[in-house]
């Protein structure tokens, strides 16, 4: 399995997980590194708790999203729309990523830092689903989500 900030990129790099990610983003206020995180983490079984633990241990993370990534995304915008995609762009596109590094740097630490030693984990996870489902993203919306990520990383580990 992937570190976690090597999995986010890879799996973003999809087109498809792009526009999804973007669009539960924009109309849901999805945290993307987190929402891509349950999904790494229901995939490598890599928790053995349920979700209610899960975002407890991640708690610190999803606060450093809304303390630092979200204003710095709110500059970028802010900046391209009076700037356009010139350097002060560039310049704020690279300290929001910085911080989105740092959070899933954060996500991982704290996940593998919970990991019980030889966990089996027979029964499905859906912790990206239930992440979901606090933000209201729609049964369907869920589904597709689910669907179009599950392609993604099938297509990741066969390369």
């Amino acid at each position: 399995m992937k570190n976690l900030w090597d999995f986010c990129g890879a799996v973003y790099r999809d087109d498809d997980v792009k526009a999804l990610c973007l669009k539960l983003q924009n109309i849901h206020g999805v945290d993307v590194p987190m929402f891509l995180a349950m999904h790494w983490v229901e995939n490598g079984g890599l928790f053995e708790g349920d979700f209610a633990d899960l975002t407890d241990i991640v708690a610190p993370a999803a606060q450093w999203q809304t303390d630092k990534v979200i204003p710095l995304r709110a500059k970028r915008r802010e900046v391209f729309e009076k700037e356009g995609r010139g350097q002060a762009y560039a310049d704020a596109m690279k300290q929001e990523l910085a911080a989105e590094k740092q959070q899933i740097e954060m996500i991982e630490k704290a996940i593998l830092g919970q990991k019980p030693a030889g966990a089996d984990l027979t029964t499905p996870l859906n912790f990206a689903s239930a992440y979901l489902a606090t933000k209201n993203v729609s049964e369907n919306d869920v589904a597709d989500a689910d669907r179009i990520l599950k392609r993604a990383m099938k297509e990741q580990l066969s390369n």
